[in-house]
């Protein structure tokens, strides 16, 4: 059973052996629904369709939360997201989603409460509107495309992101992790495993020029690792800006060699 102080290749071991039973439990749901689905005259309608349900693992004694998203007019016709869960020792609880598989390489992320609350204000409220009944164990399943590569910076430059840093834990927010939907602050472990401890929109600019640069770089390269997930039109845009390239060029952009590491 995850709790908190286990060592991460404790978590990590817990949950592959989990991702096991539930991959197989969302089988389940998929054939399920999807015979439902023919009978209902639903077959090849272009529609994301979602079936939840909540569980704990016999042999870990772990708490899962799994959504099936289901397409009948795509081949495969469903996938399935989870999202591991337990208490924190803060009194607050901790979110797990586990990747990798397809590179054999399995590793992590552990949302924190403190993340999602600002998924949930910055991206579900702000941006997508209000959702407020929006079960936090839904968030870490639908932030994260399935699929998607995450680009991300590694921050080495204290300075760079203060006006970020005044409202955080600035010991640990290291590095700016890029997603489709937003981006995250938080930190690699030595183990290879990802914390997210906060949560950035990135469809707004930031109070910096390095901030701005630092953010365009990563969505760059978020959307060159990540083409299925937009539009030609987005992805010509992108890399075509002449407003922005023109002032990523001299001083703050060279400077920048020295200061940031970035892979997707």
């Amino acid at each position: 059973m995850i709790i908190s102080g286990l060592p991460e290749d404790r978590i990590l071991e817990e949950l592959i052996v989990d991702s096991k039973i539930i991959a197989n439990e969302a089988k389940k749901i998929a054939k399920k629904a999807i015979l439902r689905l023919q009978k209902s005259g639903r077959d090849g309608i272009d529609d994301d369709v979602d079936f939840t349900k909540s569980m704990t693992t016999t042999k870990n004694n772990n708490s899962w939360f799994v959504v099936v998203v289901i397409n009948m007019a795509k081949n495969p016709k469903w996938y399935h997201q989870a999202v591991c869960y337990h208490e924190s020792g803060y009194g607050t609880k901790d979110y797990y989603i586990v990747r990798g598989f397809s590179k054999n390489k399995p590793y992590y992320i552990k949302f924190s409460s403190h993340a999602l609350k600002r998924v949930k204000e910055r991206l579900f409220h702000e941006r997508l509107g209000n959702y407020n009944q929006l079960q936090p164990e839904w968030i870490p399943a639908l932030a994260i495309r399935k699929g998607e590569i995450i680009s991300w910076m590694k921050i080495t430059d204290p300075r760079l992101l203060k006006t970020v840093f005044e409202s955080e834990d600035r010991h640990t927010i290291n590095t700016l992790f890029y997603t489709s939907y937003g981006c995250y602050l938080g930190y690699e472990t030595e183990k290879g495993n990802v914390e997210f401890n906060t949560f950035l929109n990135n469809n707004q600019e930031l109070k910096k020029a390095e901030e701005n640069v630092a953010l365009y770089m990563c969505k760059l390269a978020h959307v060159a690792y990540n083409k299925k997930l937009y539009s030609k039109e987005y992805i010509a845009k992108v890399m075509n800006d002449e407003e922005i390239i023109p002032d990523m060029i001299g001083e703050v952009l060279m400077d920048y060699r020295d200061k940031f590491i970035l892979w997707p």
